[in-house]
């Protein structure tokens, strides 16, 4: 019986950590570094962020570089087509 709780109360330790562990950064499939908190695509600094905004703004989709402080990344806003 005592095993049984002791493993229970591991198992909700480990939940827990896990809830509340910051995601890590992952690459997509496209080969993108990627932000595991938000999902969003990450650049290193703002003008890198800046430029990739200028260029989608050449394809015709109007985005803004910002600063996320929650993640520390420099990201884009969301697609908008621009009119």
């Amino acid at each position: 019986m005592e095993l049984i709780v002791t493993i229970l109360i591991v198992v909700v330790i480990a939940l827990v950590i896990r809830k509340f562990a910051t995601p890590s950064d992952y690459t997509d499939a496209k080969g993108r570094n990627r932000c595991g908190r938000c999902k969003k695509i990450v650049y290193g600094d703002g003008e890198s962020a800046h430029s990739a905004a200028e260029n989608a703004l050449s394809r015709g989709m109007y985005l803004r570089a910002y600063y996320n402080n929650r993640c520390g990344y420099w990201h884009l806003t969301s697609q908008q087509p621009r009119y």
